[in-house]
């Protein structure tokens, strides 16, 4: 792939330097930096796995922010069954019924 990359003055001045300094011509010595920085290929990932990796990044102990994501869910499931009742009347089986 070719790629080109406006850099400031200072910037590409660094680059030269360092890449002389390494033996290197600038623009290999620029797409070193830029793999050497990218994050490592990673296996196809699995939906379970993405369904891990979102749940550890949500994790949380924090009291005040289990209520509050519980309220959120009682109330999603509040609206779910107002909808299922306004669309197909009082007698619609509720998704979430009430419980006891």
């Amino acid at each position: 792939m070719t790629l080109t990359i406006a850099l400031n003055q200072d910037a590409e001045r660094r680059l030269v330097e360092e890449a002389a300094r390494r033996g290197l011509a600038p623009d290999a010595y620029a797409a070193h930096l830029i793999e050497e920085h990218l994050p490592a290929p990673s296996a196809s990932t699995s939906l379970a796995d993405m369904f891990q990796e979102w749940d550890a990044e949500d994790a949380t102990d924090d009291p005040s922010e289990i209520a509050r994501r519980n309220a959120e869910f009682e109330e999603l499931k509040q609206r779910i069954n107002a909808n299922r009742a306004e669309s197909e009347g009082p007698g619609a089986r509720k998704p979430f019924p009430e419980s006891r």
